[in-house]
């Protein structure tokens, strides 16, 4: 599913990943794990296509068309548009981005939400919930896309146990 091969990434003088390879098949699930500034959140973003790197390949097949929401992202702040309800972020990108009705969306967010527990606080703001409410309602925005990736940058680091 993803292929990445030896993969540096640099930052000014620091080499944030160095000769990363690593092969991750369909339905697995893989925890990177190590210190603060060892590239764990570096190596996500390259996968996401959201950093470029100077050497090695990374190659993701997310299913057998290339499609807008193939890979999806949480990441490590909820990054939700404080100007819209949680369930306006939710409906966003699937009426955008997949052609999905206005009505279909909020059906599916709802379906969603309630999954995360949090379907009770589809008209609030992001700033009138707690970080953890926040990052359950960025899991439930990504899950919108229907990822065949997923990509979690510390999703759970403001949620309880539970």
């Amino acid at each position: 599913m993803i292929r990445i091969n030896h993969i540096t990434k640099t930052y000014n003088s620091v080499r944030a990943l160095d000769d990363v390879t690593l092969n991750i098949c369909r339905n697995e699930v893989v925890s990177i794990i190590g210190y603060s500034g060892s590239g764990k959140s570096t190596l996500i973003r390259c996968i996401a296509g959201l950093e470029s790197f100077e050497s090695g390949s990374i190659v993701t097949r997310a299913g057998t068309e290339k499609r807008h929401g193939a890979i999806g992202m949480v990441f490590n702040k909820s990054n939700l548009f404080p100007h819209l309800t949680i369930l306006q972020n939710l409906v966003l990108a699937p009426t955008k981005v997949l052609g999905l009705s206005k009505e279909e969306a909020e059906d599916e967010a709802i379906k969603i939400l309630d999954k995360v527990g949090i379907w009770s606080l589809k008209d609030e703001y992001p700033g009138n919930l707690s970080s953890g409410q926040r990052q359950r309602a960025a899991i439930a925005r990504a899950l919108m896309m229907k990822p065949e990736i997923l990509l979690l940058d510390e999703p759970t680091s403001s949620l309880d146990p539970v």
